[in-house]
């Protein structure tokens, strides 16, 4: 609902959706979720006088993004090493 209060031109009520929808990802364990609010958040606190608030919200989301490729990296490197050890035996 947020993207669509925002896309309507209310960025009180989206900022209001996303600021609610946070917890309930982050109760959920739901990473990509948590992720988007935040940079949501930041887009809303866009404008000026409030970029320190905005950036706030984009280093949290930069912070899920980095660790959501880190582990995807893991995985990747996990399954190269799996196939290249079966066609080694």
């Amino acid at each position: 609902m947020g993207n669509l209060y925002s896309d309507l031109g209310q960025p009180q009520k989206a900022l209001d959706d996303y600021t609610q929808a946070l917890p309930l990802y982050r109760q959920a364990g739901d990473r990509l979720g948590e992720g988007k609010a935040l940079n949501n958040i930041g887009n809303m606190y866009g404008a000026p006088g409030e970029e320190q608030k905005a950036l706030e919200y984009y280093n949290q989301a930069l912070a899920i993004r980095r660790g959501r490729q880190s582990a995807s990296r893991r995985r990747q490197r996990d399954m190269r090493t799996l196939i290249i050890g079966r066609r080694l035996s």
